[in-house]
């Protein structure tokens, strides 16, 4: 899915919203509601979904391995199950060649920038 449109028309608070980053009370009428293919939208759904900020947040200083197992540690709580989960997330999102490779920014070279989102997405 897409979201487009011209600069001031809402598409930052529109995805604030939907990934409940936001009062809903203040950016929506009080009969409004929010859904996912019929369903009302729920703590399960948005597992499901992800909500990536325009810059990229991350540590320069960290290799990739490093973010997503840092990112893994804040979420699941058994070194076995966290170690799988980097892993697989590596391979998923096609970072296996880079894992050892710092993340870099400004002045430290590092990864590409498509590598850096998706070492975004994948935290």
């Amino acid at each position: 899915m897409a979201v487009m449109g011209p600069t001031g028309c809402g598409k930052t608070t529109f995805l604030s919203a939907l990934g409940s980053r936001l009062d809903p009370s203040v950016v929506m009428s009080a009969d409004a509601q929010i859904s996912w293919g019929g369903q009302p939208w729920s703590a399960a759904l948005k597992r499901c979904v992800g909500f990536i900020e325009q810059d990229d947040v991350t540590f320069p200083e960290l290799t990739v391995r490093q973010a997503l197992t840092f990112a893994a540690r804040l979420r699941l709580a058994g070194s076995k199950e966290r170690e799988e989960r980097v892993d697989q997330l590596l391979a998923e999102m096609r970072l296996e060649e880079c894992s050892d490779v710092l993340i870099g920014g400004g002045l430290v070279h590092g990864i590409s920038g498509g590598q850096r989102k998706r070492v975004c997405i994948a935290s």
